[in-house]
This record gives C-alpha cells, sequence and structure tokens, in this order.
C-alpha cells in the first residue's frame, strides 16, 4: 500500500497541476487528500494574493458579462471589447448556476415563464420582467407600450439567436475572458462556473474570470489569484461606487469607471482575432444603418 501511495504521490508531482511536491507524508491524512485529488481529475486549486502590479495583461478572442448586474457589459462595450451581443450583457440579478444551467439546455426555458413587476409610478420606457425559473430580471428590453408576454417570444427570439451566435465564437477561440461582479465573495460559485465552462469547451486553452466583489471593505493593493487546470480567476475586492469633484460618494448604476479602469480593465486586452472580429462587426454595422 505504501508503494502504491509513493507511486501516484510521483504521479501527482509530474502532472501538469502541480510543479513540485516534497516531504511525502503516508498518513490517512494525506491518503485521503491523494485520494480526493485522483477523483477529480487532479484539479488541485492553487490560491494566493498578488500585487496589482504583478498582473499583466491577458489577450482573449472573446470576452463575456457574466452580470449579476449591468456594469461588466457596459465596461466591455466602453472599451469597444464587445463586439456581439450575449444574453446575460444587460441581465440584472443573474446567478452563475443559472448562467451555464441555460447553456447546457440550449436556452430552451429562458423567460419561458415571466412575471412583469414593473412599479406602477415607474417613468422608464421598459418593462422590468422577472424569469420565474432563473430568477433573473431583464429591465431594458420589454418595451412598455407592448405587454409583457405579448412581446415574450421576440425577446426569446432574440436571446437564443445570441446564444448560439456566442456559443459558435466560443467554439472558434482558444482564450476566454469573463467579467463577473457581486455583492459578496462567493469564489466556490466562480471555479464550479470555471470547472463547468472547461469541460463544455475543451478547445479552450485559456478561462480568465475577473470576479468583482464590490464591498467597502476594499483591497486596492492585492488580488486574489486562484488556478486550475486551464482556468485563472482574479478576484478584485473594491468599493464599486463613484466619487464626485469633492470626494463624496454619489449613486451611479455605472459604479466607479476609475477603479474599473485601473484594477480590472487594464489587465484584458484583445487578441489579433478579436481585433479582426471587432473591425468586422463595425464594418457589418456600418453596412446595415
Amino acid at each position: 500500500m505504501k508503494l502504491i501511495n509513493l507511486i501516484l504521490s510521483l504521479s501527482i508531482a509530474n502532472s501538469n497541476h502541480v510543479n513540485k511536491v516534497t516531504n511525502f507524508n503516508l498518513s490517512d491524512r494525506y491518503n485521503n487528500f491523494l485520494i480526493k485529488s485522483i477523483e477529480n481529475n487532479l484539479d488541485i486549486i492553487k490560491t494566493e494574493n498578488v500585487k496589482f502590479s504583478d498582473i499583466h495583461p491577458y489577450e482573449f478572442d472573446c470576452v463575456w458579462s457574466l452580470g449579476m448586474h449591468c456594469r461588466p457589459a457596459y465596461y466591455i462595450e466602453k472599451y469597444n471589447l464587445r463586439f456581439q451581443a450575449a444574453p446575460f450583457d444587460w441581465i440584472d440579478k443573474t446567478s452563475l448556476k443559472e448562467i451555464i444551467n441555460q447553456i447546457k439546455a440550449g436556452f430552451i426555458d429562458f423567460f419561458s415563464e415571466i412575471e412583469d413587476i414593473t412599479p406602477k409610478n415607474s417613468s422608464s420606457n421598459h418593462r422590468i420582467v422577472k424569469d420565474k425559473i432563473g430568477k433573473t430580471i431583464a429591465m431594458h428590453h420589454f418595451p412598455k407600450k407592448v405587454s409583457a408576454e405579448k412581446y415574450k417570444k421576440t425577446f426569446r427570439d432574440m436571446m437564443i439567436k445570441r446564444a448560439n451566435k456566442v456559443d459558435k465564437i466560443m467554439k472558434n477561440s482558444k482564450s476566454v475572458g469573463f467579467i463577473r461582479e457581486d455583492e459578496s465573495n462567493n469564489l466556490s460559485d466562480v471555479i464550479d462556473f470555471g470547472k463547468q465552462i472547461s469541460q463544455m469547451y475543451k478547445n479552450l486553452d485559456n478561462i480568465v474570470i475577473f470576479y468583482i466583489i464590490n464591498s467597502k471593505d476594499e483591497n486596492l493593493k492585492n488580488a486574489t489569484k486562484t488556478t486550475f487546470d486551464k482556468v485563472t480567476i482574479i478576484s478584485v475586492k473594491l468599493n464599486d461606487v463613484p466619487l464626485d469633484k469633492n470626494g463624496k460618494e454619489y449613486k451611479s448604476w455605472k459604479g466607479n469607471p476609475n477603479k474599473w479602469k485601473n484594477y480590472v480593465m487594464k489587465f484584458i486586452s484583445p487578441s489579433e482575432k478579436l481585433k479582426r472580429d471587432i473591425v468586422e462587426a463595425s464594418l457589418n454595422k456600418v453596412v446595415k444603418t
């Protein structure tokens, strides 16, 4: 048994998941860890604190928003990286589990059962519509002049079409970036999302998730870097509230542009493929108009 454990330990040491293993300990605790690692296909997760100055920009063939609010989509567009609309771009209260479920199901039940929750005193030109199954909320898609039920098919057809285009782009990419903003730290959900995407798109060589934790207890010196298999998660804790000229906080759905620039978007760069796709999308838009 000890010989088998030693061979398995050496196998892990020589795998791509661990650079170096020293001081072999054949205790029950170590054996349990070893068995668990093998059951998880050697997915050993490493987490470390890194200085922002030590993070180098990543190049991506495509960059997508993971919600849970509108800000990730807004900043992807603001920095000219959004050449294709995605189903969760301007959708609110989106959970990562719901995104995975919809990708796997082909968005077949996305907003299939809805509830119009628009306030009576709303001055917006759009209805606020909730997906009863996924619990997500659409705030910018359902026009007020049409009932939510009447517009539902148009909305669903549009989102399924977007999902199919995103899927095709993902299957023809090597490196993908995601941006997720949360009100609390749910790193385990982000890790699970990364694992699921890695399994669904085996063509991808590099998956990077920028995870923004919106917190008053911000840390603008260090980020947390979590790595496993082909996945890297950069967790950034910042107080995403804008300041006026006098340094006072005020409400804005865009959050703090300077913090997004210096602690998120500066680490995202387009690959040559993404540059070509952006130009092509721009040219197609000009032709259509």
